[in-house]
């Protein structure tokens, strides 16, 4: 199943910028390469629960709030799609 996540890797990669943040800096918060970041924010389907809750702490979002804008846009997009 080909899946489309461009919502979720702008959503990852608008975080660490509104923390100000560049990868490196997130990246050595987090405890992990650079590589790695970079690889889940062009592929999500690789982050784990426990790396997501680090990367939010690290970007001060609770998990709660993260997975409710998510589906705010995952929601609005569905709608959007079936009004078409």
């Amino acid at each position: 199943m080909n899946r489309d996540y461009s919502e979720l890797t702008r959503t990852i990669k608008a975080l660490r910028q509104k923390k100000g943040l560049n990868q490196a800096q997130a990246a050595e918060k987090m405890g992990i390469t650079k590589q790695t970041l970079c690889s889940w924010e062009k592929n999500p389907e690789k982050l784990t629960i426990d790396k997501l809750t680090i990367m939010l702490s690290v970007y001060d979002i609770e998990v709660g709030e993260f997975f409710r804008a998510l589906n705010g846009i995952f929601f609005n997009t569905e709608l959007e799609s079936n009004e078409k």
